[in-house]
Order: C-alpha cells, then structure tokens, then sequence
C-alpha cells in the first residue's frame, strides 16, 4: 500500500500535458504551428459561423512580444470580434487547440 501511494503521490506531482501539476482545470495547451494551421485550415468557415460576431481568425502565439521557432509549442488560433458581447465565456478549444477571442471592432480596408 505505501509503494501505490508514493506512486499516485509522484504522478500527480509531475502532472501531464493536459492537466499539469497544480492546475487540474488547465483545459488545452499551445501546439506547434503546423498543427494550429491545420486545424485551422479545415476549419476556419466553421469558426465564423459559429462565433456570429467574428470579423476575421487567424494565428497567434500564447506570447506575442517573444520570437518563437515553428516547432515550439506556443501558437494557438485567435478569433476577432466586432464587440465584447459574442465573446464566449470560459475556455474555449477546437480538436485540442486553445482559442483566443480578441475585441477589434470591424476590419476595414484602407
């Protein structure tokens, strides 16, 4: 019985990738670039439709004031809003990959 509670003891010490030590309600983390643009890609007309205040999505890095290589896993996909009120609340995810929503007001051309 001790060795099975030092065991359960030191996993959940370390954590995993979903759910690190200390934060069971982590929700996804940043993927690598490639993936984020693959999820992405197949899904960005369905981003849009279902964030009806969507003006634009695109890529970002959890991080954006540090350069970071492709292969880091520091990206996750950004919505843009037209107004606070379609934002979400919560964590919001698709096929593992954390979205921001971020409040720009509509896009115009210049």
């Amino acid at each position: 019985m001790p060795a099975l509670t030092a065991m359960l003891l030191t996993a959940l010490a370390c954590g995993s990738a979903e759910h690190p030590a200390g934060d069971a309600h982590a929700g996804p983390r940043p993927q690598p670039l490639a993936r984020v643009e693959a999820v992405l890609r197949g899904q960005r007309d369905k981003l849009m439709e279902r964030y009806r205040g969507a003006v634009g999505v695109g890529i970002g890095s959890i991080d954006p004031s540090r350069p970071r290589p492709p292969t880091d896993p520091a990206y996750l996909i950004v919505v843009y809003l037209r107004d606070r009120e379609t934002m979400p609340e919560g964590r919001v995810d698709l096929r593992g990959v954390p979205i921001r929503f971020v409040v720009t007001g509509e896009f115009r051309a210049q």
